[in-house]
């Protein structure tokens, strides 16, 4: 049967991805394949997974609009390489021949004009929600070819930082240093795993950067941007907690437990915290939340606040028997 000119661009629209996707091989995976971010995802392996880049020519197809601005400045290539994104310290020990190779404004590209859609000026690049466990979150970095001995280094921007602008190397806060560990094989693939600390009280919009280096004489590093939402730490901690029955009656309705009371005025203090808090109380006791001595509990102060929600855990805060650095003000 011949192939007309319209079903013909039909099995161009629906062919090509389908070998894109397919065993993340043929036409996207390079030659020399190496590894991404996958959790939190970073931008050029989001923009891949989107698709919508063979066609139209234009990148309209493109869902997502950071993604579509990449595409109209730098085509699919960025996307193609997604476990590619490198550069080539002269010195890869020193900091500041990392930063002559990969200029400020360039770091999400790996200073690699070929991929400078990756470093457009946007808000809309996709963020990925990351809540810290005590105090950590795991990044995932997907080893498509695992290089040992190696490094890696691991930045969140500052609170400073307008999310969305290109990044600078004063837009960074190391947060984590350390050898490559041997790969983990987890579903079929091999990942690098790394349980990061993110700076206490840090919430909102911001970007993690990687870095991993080979240590060898090719000097060839590999650096992902990925965006995220940091969420509050931990959730409320309703199972145990005062007035949801768990605790004893006396430290229920007890004005003795200073630990206790300035834990909660800390939870309280965080919006979304509050909020599920009020509804646990209405789903168990059908009522408006209104313990006895609610009124008398101490407030923290936003300094304290943070200390208090970040030194010690739920479990702790609300068991008496131990208090923390927050003290009533």
């Amino acid at each position: 049967m011949a192939v007309t000119g319209g079903n013909a661009m039909k099995i161009k629209q629906t062919v090509f991805p389908a070998l894109l996707l397919l065993g993340g091989a043929l036409v996207a995976t390079p030659a020399r394949a190496h590894g991404v971010v996958e959790f939190p995802i970073a931008r050029q392996l989001k923009c891949f997974q989107d698709g919508g880049f063979w066609y139209p020519a234009d990148g309209s197809g493109v869902p997502n609009a950071a993604c579509r601005e990449a595409f109209r400045r730098s085509g699919a290539y960025p996307f193609q390489q997604w476990n590619e994104i490198t550069g080539f310290p002269q010195d890869y020990n020193s900091q500041a021949s990392v930063e002559q190779a990969i200029k400020d404004g360039t770091l999400c590209s790996g200073g690699d004009p070929r991929k400078a859609g990756l470093d457009v000026r946007s808000t809309q690049w996709h963020k990925t929600p990351i809540k810290p466990q005590n105090g950590k979150i795991r990044v995932m970095f997907y080893a498509t070819a695992a290089h040992n001995p190696s490094f890696v280094r691991i930045y969140l921007t500052k609170a400073s930082y307008v999310h969305g602008e290109p990044l600078r190397w004063t837009d960074l806060e190391q947060i984590y240093a350390g050898a490559a560990p041997a790969p983990q094989t987890i579903g079929g693939k091999r990942y690098y795993v790394y349980d990061v600390p993110i700076p206490a009280g840090r919430t909102g919009n911001a970007v993690l950067y990687l870095r991993w280096q080979r240590q060898d004489a090719g000097r060839e590093g590999f650096y992902n941007c990925s965006d995220v939402t940091i969420e509050s730490a931990a959730g409320v901690p309703t199972d145990g907690f005062p007035w949801f029955g768990g605790a004893s009656s006396s430290s229920r309705a007890s004005s003795r437990c200073r630990a206790t009371r300035c834990a909660f005025a800390c939870w309280a203090a965080i919006p979304a915290a509050r909020s599920a808090w009020t509804s646990a109380w209405r789903s168990r006791h059908r009522t408006r939340p209104s313990p006895r001595g609610a009124r008398s509990w101490p407030t923290c102060s936003t300094a304290s606040t943070a200390r208090c929600c970040a030194s010690a855990s739920a479990r702790a805060m609300t068991s008496c028997s131990m208090r923390p650095t927050c003290r009533p003000t």
